[in-house]
């Protein structure tokens, strides 16, 4: 028997995070929509690795047989689907999912992320409107009281505002964030799968679908809660694979045309510390130190993209 084809077709890579992934399923049980008119493909990115995972002492099938008991878990309130597939990272992940997917639209978050119960509708609203757009939210940081979590919201709510100063006209959607046609993003050829880790891959998405015609929605009312690691070395590692990301998407635009290198100038780095001094902080003290996480995710950066450039 045919099913009947959902309107949207929620896509969401996993990486050994089975709890968090599965306060992200629970999130989308609670959306304002009907379910009928969704499915959920859940990417499990770790699949058949059998090394220790070191984070959790758990060894990777062990992991793996979670995420299979998280998902299965919501198989009575979700059409939901375990997709999975040995680690290429999320860029791989996400188009494996839209390579399953039905829905006529798809939406993309990630597992460290809890949709407001809104998310979904608003995103579908804009779509309506503008079909042949892709639409974007807006990432929240759920952990305000936690430094390395302030310091990262603070580097992407700069994102936002460089790039998206005409929210009809944007230039900047995040990966955990943003939905659109599935006939438009198969055409496109979806993320560039080289891109192994997170970081730089929505950018590159975003500047070829640009290239094509096609155009960016900004809209801050859809909104999903993240949940980064909260941790010193977490967030020195997040910030040094967005360098090495950002190295690859300089020379992806590079190799196709010397006038779409789009390197940001030393300005745009001087204005982000210096927006980040101009933030409101509870002390003079607050202000100093996550003015010094800032420099330091620069630095990582910058670590990050000489080492790629190093391998390249």
């Amino acid at each position: 028997m045919d099913r009947r084809q959902p309107s949207f077709s929620i896509i969401i890579p996993t990486y050994r995070r089975p709890h968090m992934l599965g306060l992200c399923l629970e999130a989308i049980t609670r959306l304002n929509c009907s379910h009928d008119e969704l499915e959920v493909i859940v990417v499990d990115d770790d699949a058949f690795n059998e090394k220790a995972d070191s984070a959790s002492g758990l060894s990777g099938g062990h992991c793996c047989e979670t995420v299979e008991r998280v998902v299965s878990h919501y198989r009575s309130r979700l059409d939901i689907v375990l997709v999975r597939q040995r680690n290429a990272g999320p860029a791989a992940a996400r188009n494996a999912g839209a390579a399953r997917a039905r829905g006529l639209f798809l939406a993309f978050t990630d597992d460290d992320c809890l949709a407001h119960p809104e998310w979904l509708r608003i995103l579908a609203d804009r779509l309506k409107e503008a079909p042949d757009c892709a639409v974007g939210g807006f990432t929240i940081n759920a952990l305000s009281e936690n430094p390395y979590a302030v310091v990262s919201q603070r580097l992407i709510d700069y994102l936002y505002a460089s790039y998206n100063v005409d929210a009809e006209q944007a230039r900047f959607l995040t990966s955990n964030n943003f939905a659109v046609r599935r006939e438009h993003f198969l055409a496109l050829g979806g993320f560039d799968s080289s891109f192994s880790r997170a970081g730089g891959e929505d950018r590159e998405f975003c500047h070829r679908w640009l290239c094509r015609g096609h155009r960016l929605r900004y809209c801050q009312e859809a909104c999903v809660y993240h949940f980064p690691t909260p941790t010193l070395r977490a967030f020195c590692r997040q910030q040094f694979n967005y360098g090495r990301g950002s190295y690859r998407y300089h020379l992806k635009l590079s190799e196709k045309s010397k006038k779409h290198r789009g390197r940001e100038s030393w300005i745009f780095y001087v204005d982000l510390l210096m927006s980040s001094l101009r933030s409101p902080c509870k002390s003079p003290r607050t202000a100093i130190a996550l003015a010094m996480l800032i420099f330091l995710s620069q630095g990582a950066n910058v670590c990050g993209r000489l080492l790629a450039r190093m391998r390249d």
